[in-house]
């Protein structure tokens, strides 16, 4: 048995404690399917720390890796888009980051990463055009 988060699928970023490259509208089945670890050991928690079986996962949700019940890995998921946590790049992520933007609401850690679809290292006028543009299907973030 693996005794931490394996895949060919996501980038496991230890440093920041970040499953990254999980894109939006992925569920649960196919988030574990896309792990090298047993997906039975594998659970999925809310931002309430509610266990998650079924669904979309989002932006903000934990995905723990557990063996006889003791904790081997844990990793806050990260959608690249998906400010609001709801698992899809929708209208509420774009309001979000145009609120950061007009410096009415700040964004910070994992929803800020989240808002960067551009990987600059800033929330800008830039990401807020990438999400516009992938609500209009004319360029897809993931």
């Amino acid at each position: 048995m693996l005794a931490d988060f394996r895949s060919p699928h996501y980038t496991i970023d230890k440093l920041d404690g970040m499953l990254k490259g999980v894109t939006d509208g992925t569920t649960v089945a196919t988030l574990k399917a896309n792990l090298d670890n047993e997906s039975d050991l594998v659970k999925v928690y809310d931002s309430s720390g509610h266990e998650v079986t079924a669904g979309v996962v989002g932006t903000g949700m934990t995905v723990e890796y557990r063996i006889s019940g003791a904790l081997k890995d844990s990793l806050k998921i990260l959608v690249l888009g998906d400010i609001n946590g709801d698992g899809r790049i929708n209208v509420g992520d774009y309001t979000l980051l145009r609120l950061n933007i007009m410096e009415i609401k700040d964004l910070s850690g994992l929803y800020a990463a989240a808002g960067d679809v551009n990987r600059d290292g800033e929330l800008n006028v830039s990401d807020y055009t990438l999400i516009k543009l992938d609500l209009l299907n004319i360029q897809k973030i993931n």
